[in-house]
Formats: C-alpha cells, sequence, structure tokens
C-alpha cells in the first residue's frame, strides 16, 4: 500500500506566485529530486498536496512519485511529469 504523504515535508525555495509563473520544464518525477516544483502536486485520494509550487523535491517524494501509478496523482502534466521551474531561473 503507497503511504499517503512524505514523512518529511519539503522546504520552500522560491515564494509560490514565482515559481507558479516561473519558466518551467517537464521532470520525470524520479529525476527531480532537488528541482524546485512549479506546481502544486499530491497523490489522489485523499487529495492532500505534497508540495506547492516553489517547494524543493525531495528525494524521499521524488522515489515516492516514481513508484506510484502518475494517474494517482494531481498537478502532473498528461505525461506524467513534474513541472519544474527551469534551472537558471531558479
Amino acid at each position: 500500500v503507497a503511504p499517503d504523504r512524505p514523512a518529511l515535508w519539503p522546504q520552500r525555495r522560491m515564494p509560490l506566485h514565482e515559481a507558479a509563473f516561473a519558466p518551467c520544464e517537464p521532470v520525470r518525477p524520479a529525476l527531480a529530486a532537488g528541482r524546485i516544483s512549479a506546481a502544486t502536486v499530491g497523490l489522489y485520494p485523499p487529495g492532500v498536496a505534497w508540495m506547492t509550487a516553489g517547494d524543493e523535491v525531495t528525494p524521499e517524494i521524488a522515489m515516492l512519485m516514481d513508484k506510484i501509478p502518475p494517474e494517482r496523482f494531481f498537478g502532473l502534466d498528461r505525461d506524467g511529469m513534474l513541472p519544474c521551474v527551469r534551472q537558471e531561473n531558479a
């Protein structure tokens, strides 16, 4: 059974409004550790966000997202990729 939340919550690395409107690029969740999310993302159900735009993707979240089918998440793009702030904007 997949966990409904990570053990540790991510840290804010960029103001939410800046990250949400920054140029972004799709990143495979397994490769997103250390990147800044450009979206609010979480597991559904229960529908609670694991991170919001501006949060750093933790290694734990990247690993969990890689093990859970992408259709269980809200906030990923239609290809199951995580919108991340482009590196030069971070």
